[in-house]
């Protein structure tokens, strides 16, 4: 998700093309702009990738606050998903239901910019997709991360484990990192004043002695998921990066963020953030939650892994941490005039915003909890 006022693109398309410009977050400095165009009889989608200090034009007038990286192991880095297209990563998890476009064409520019030109996909959007849907992209996804997966969770003080599946461009630590990126001022956490606000204290404020427990403890949330298995992520999944094909498979876009991370943080992240940008309603929280963890756990069984599959629960309870900053946010943004909603081209109702997001911050806290105690009976925490 992200809070940054998404805007639908002002840049014309590529090579003078006919195209239309799509919505994407301008404040990621590796993202020059996205056009879905016709090129020789054919609908794809162009997406431009820009490096660090990138003079060439850009598709907005908004900072970078997610400054492009040169560094493959940073979570920014601004050729990663070249490289995970020109190598279909989504292969490596063997799972025949889950796809990725297909790479028709790259060009570098003189202005140190490389266009992606790509299959323009058509089909069911991940926010739509019913439970049924969702509960298979869930399973597959923990077959292929099973099948990937360290062996078990290592002894305080021992060395990680070597990944079953590398490369030197994959993204680590990212659960970490990304999160301290955001333009947040944590210290309003504290500040009664915020909490306050008729805005706040109708939706967020029954929570508060929860959620300045998880942000206090993130350190600690973040050492215990760096303990646990790791495997080949996407790291950035949620329904505007999810498209039902006709067939039944599930094609994955924007591996931007893709590295080794904890078993389980994938789902973890998928589950709130169907909420957090009211693609789903927060009342199918409960049902959404249930489903993809079944599904998921279910998978990580089905697959080669034999490691013990509390551990799998574990990292995505545990995987709530990364919100530890959405809180702050809120409290910051409840004077906000207008709030936008997700693409910038509209507004929607701020008591929905924040009561949609409460739900799905309690359910963090929930699943915060929840990971305490299984990280104990695992004499993890």
């Amino acid at each position: 998700m992200s809070d940054a006022p998404l805007v639908r693109g002002h840049l014309p398309p590529p090579r003078g093309v006919d195209g239309t410009a799509l919505t994407h977050n301008p404040a990621s400095g590796v993202t020059g702009g996205i056009w879905r165009v016709e090129r020789d009889g054919r609908p794809l989608v162009c997406k431009l990738l820009t490096p660090p200090r990138y003079t060439g034009p850009r598709d907005a007038a908004v900072p970078a606050w997610w400054e492009a990286s040169d560094d493959p192991r940073h979570w920014n880095y601004w050729r990663r998903e070249l490289l995970a297209y020109q190598e279909r990563l989504v292969d490596a998890w063997g799972e025949p239901s889950l796809d990725m476009a297909e790479l028709v064409d790259v060009v570098e520019r003189d202005d140190g910019g490389v266009e992606l030109w790509l299959e323009a996909v058509d089909g069911e959007p991940g926010g739509s997709f019913p439970t049924t849907r969702t509960s298979a992209l869930a399973a597959a996804l923990g077959r292929g991360q099973g099948r990937l997966a360290t062996a078990a969770s290592p002894p305080q003080g021992s060395p990680t484990p070597v990944p079953r599946f590398d490369r030197p461009w994959l993204s680590r630590s990212f659960i970490a990192t990304y999160p301290e990126s955001k333009p947040v001022d944590e210290t309003l956490i504290h500040d009664d004043r915020r909490w306050d606000h008729p805005l706040v204290r109708d939706t967020l404020a029954p929570l508060r002695p929860r959620l300045v427990q998880l942000r206090d403890e993130r350190a600690r949330f973040i050492a215990l998921l760096d303990r646990l298995p790791q495997t080949l992520s996407h790291l950035d999944l949620w329904p505007h990066n999810l498209i039902g094909r006709p067939d039944g498979r599930t094609v994955l876009v924007d591996w931007a963020f893709a590295g080794q991370a904890a078993l389980g943080e994938d789902v973890g992240n998928l589950v709130p953030d169907s909420v957090f940008d009211l693609l789903v309603p927060s009342s199918r929280l409960p049902e959404l939650a249930t489903a993809i963890t079944e599904a998921y756990v279910g998978g990580i069984a089905d697959s080669e892994w034999d490691g013990d599959e509390r551990l799998a629960l574990l990292g995505m309870r545990a995987s709530a941490v990364k919100y530890h900053w959405l809180a702050p946010l809120m409290l910051g943004q409840a004077d906000r005039e207008e709030h936008f909603d997700y693409g910038g081209v509209g507004t929607v109702d701020p008591h929905v915003r924040y009561a949609e997001r409460a739900a799905g911050l309690e359910m963090l806290c929930d699943w915060a909890d929840e990971a305490r105690t299984l990280a104990r009976s695992l004499d993890l925490w």
